[in-house]
């Protein structure tokens, strides 16, 4: 970013504006055709210019279509070249961006304003957001059937992090019998770079009493991007490599190798109260590929309460001598509490 001094004349007319007492000024823009729009500016964010006017629901206007920002808030501004600075916008200084930095006026090419942001303007962090889930069949008579499912699910959206935890329990008996036994745990954080962009590390421990290998445990880190984002439809895709260590169930032979682990997660509001979810997960490695498809959909029946139909398939494309089966599948019937 190159900065330039603006002239003694423009800093005292800004300065003298900004502390002339009872006097509110909205933030404007002027557009290059001439136009001058008015109102709240909310961000820079995508190469758009994001503001709320008082006559109109917010709105975004393309930062290539904008001469100069004029805005009363300090923004936490960051360029195409990663400099991070708190300035003001000050308008228009010899055919560049007028910026105020510690009292101090510099000027750069609109161009290259990568993301701004009004710390005032956004919101406070959240405390967990979460969803429980729990699934319950119980048959008496000739047969005795106990079937458990519960899940839990816990996000925490920060400024810069979003912090995410995921655990899940399923058991199963028939006759007293133990047929299925499950416990999983996801940890993950994610550094933001940008609004569609983010850094991730993540860890994954499964035990599969019953299954190939019990436990399964992998640490992962990669690259996170929003590929699409509406009112009723997001979905977002990861990659990453990382390494994981197994451990064969009947043997407890252990075995480690170093993985690539690709995510996609989506979900569609089909109906107002409907929503169908999607995720898919694999970790592969040189000797094993985990790959496990999670869909569910879920029909709202109160303000926080929801039932929901689920269907899970996980498969290994290595199992130990002994197992016949590389894929296990589970449907679910399930009663949703958002909290």
């Amino acid at each position: 970013m190159h900065f330039h001094h603006l002239r003694n004349r423009l800093v005292l007319l800004v300065i003298g504006f900004a502390l002339l007492p009872g006097v509110a000024f909205a933030d404007q823009l002027l557009m290059k055709n001439g136009d001058i729009i008015t109102g709240d500016i909310i961000k820079i964010a995508d190469d758009k210019v994001y503001i709320d006017p008082s006559y109109a629901d917010e709105y975004a206007v393309d930062l290539a279509e904008v001469k100069s920002i004029d805005a009363e808030n300090l923004f936490e501004v960051v360029t195409v070249d990663g400099d991070e600075i708190d300035a003001h916008f000050a308008g228009e200084a010899n055919g560049e961006q007028a910026l105020i930095v510690e009292e101090q006026p510099v000027s750069i090419e609109i161009s290259e304003l990568a993301a701004a942001t009004d710390p005032t303007k956004i919101p406070a962090v959240d405390p967990w957001d979460g969803q429980g889930e729990f699934g319950l069949v119980n048959t008496t008579g000739n047969t005795e059937t106990v079937a458990l499912n519960m899940r839990l699910n816990f996000v925490r959206t920060g400024k810069r992090w979003r912090h995410r935890f995921t655990g899940t329990a399923l058991m199963t008996s028939e006759d007293g019998v133990e047929e299925n036994e499950r416990y999983t745990m996801e940890v993950q954080s994610d550094r933001k770079i940008s609004d569609k962009s983010w850094l991730f590390g993540a860890f994954r421990w499964d035990a599969d009493k019953f299954g190939s290998y019990d436990p399964q445990v992998s640490l992962t880190a990669g690259y996170g991007y929003q590929l699409m984002k509406s009112d009723r439809h997001e979905m977002r895709g990861e990659i990453g490599a990382g390494y994981k260590s197994l451990t064969e169930t009947v043997s407890d032979i252990e075995s480690s190798e170093a993985i690539a682990r690709f995510l996609l997660d989506d979900w569609w509001q089909i109906f107002s109260n409907t929503r169908w979810t999607n995720r898919l997960l694999i970790e592969s490695g040189s000797s094993n590929t985990f790959t496990q498809f999670n869909t569910g959909l879920a029909v709202s029946m109160a303000d926080r309460f929801s039932v929901k139909l689920g269907f899970e398939a996980r498969n290994n494309t290595k199992i130990p001598p002994g197992d016949s089966e590389h894929t296990d599948t589970i449907t679910s019937a399930n009663l949703v509490y958002d909290f």
